[in-house]
């Protein structure tokens, strides 16, 4: 079994197919060195555009396995990349890039990779408002109607008292602009993350949101709100940790595509399949 702590540099010399693995582990090995080197969660996500759109569709899926597995494993390079590598792939969801998603979709099935299957795959979220079903409108502590601008001018201030309102305000540009305010903590941003019922649209800009995303309980919060929409609910699933995955394996209140996928990350980390030969 290979050491899933060290670079794999030795393949077998003779096969095209072994040039081209070697040539792979190269570039992923080289790509995991300069994600480390880039400061910012956004230049990251460019970087993973970059390199898995000029790879073969089946390079490409490869390629994120192993970044899974290595996420899954504790290997820090591959941790840090997760993040940037679920937030990508929420983008190509939101530009509906599905020719894509379709395609690396069809290598990952066609080569039995289901950790990749399950980041690929968008069921809606468990539970939504009934029909006709609307959130409690926010009133601020301001005596007269704010339009929507004046909303995201208050959320981008220091008025403690307006900034608590507004962590349950019901527009997602409204959180969008809040989840910039540096007097957020982490606290507040549970508040919405942790929030039912909601709308998966407030949701998935904390899944957007290029600080916030990086915090544990933040991402643990997301992927156990019934609320979220399930396919990013199942690309945030492998960025979390060993005791976190044990227990969704059980949950009740999420969709069943969730507690599989955890089941098999599980799996993952306690066996260390080693993937580089697969």
């Amino acid at each position: 079994m290979s050491d899933p702590d060290s670079d794999i540099s030795e393949v077998s010399e003779g096969s095209e197919e072994d040039v081209g693995l070697d040539e792979l582990l190269d570039e992923y090995n080289r790509t995991m060195r300069s994600l480390s080197n880039l400061p910012e969660l956004a230049m990251r996500r460019a970087r993973l555009d970059s390199v898995l759109k000029s790879l073969d569709i089946e390079q490409a899926v490869w390629w994120i396995d192993q970044l899974v597995r290595g996420a899954l494993w504790g290997r820090s390079p591959e941790m840090d990349a997760m993040f940037s590598c679920a937030q990508w792939l929420v983008y190509l969801r939101i530009d509906d890039d599905y020719e894509l998603l379709q395609a690396m979709y069809q290598a990952a099935y066609d080569s039995g990779r289901e950790s990749i299957l399950y980041l690929l795959r968008d069921f809606p979220p468990h539970r939504e408002l009934a029909a006709g079903g609307r959130l409690q409108e926010v009133r601020l502590p301001i005596d007269r109607n704010i339009t929507m601008g004046e909303k995201r001018w208050f959320a981008s201030g220091n008025d403690r008292r307006i900034l608590d309102r507004l962590l349950l305000d019901n527009e997602p540009l409204v959180i969008q602009k809040l989840l910039l305010n540096p007097l957020l903590q982490t606290s507040d941003v549970l508040t919405i993350a942790t929030r039912r019922p909601t709308k998966p649209e407030l949701l998935r800009e904390v899944v957007l949101s290029e600080k916030w995303i990086k915090e544990h309980s933040v991402r643990e919060a997301l992927v156990q709100n019934p609320y979220i929409q399930t396919g990013m609910a199942l690309k945030l699933v492998p960025t979390l940790n060993a005791k976190v995955l044990r227990k969704l394996r059980f949950a009740t209140d999420l969709h069943p595509a969730i507690c599989e996928s955890a089941k098999l990350y599980v799996e993952l980390r306690e066996h260390r399949t080693a993937p580089w030969g697969h």
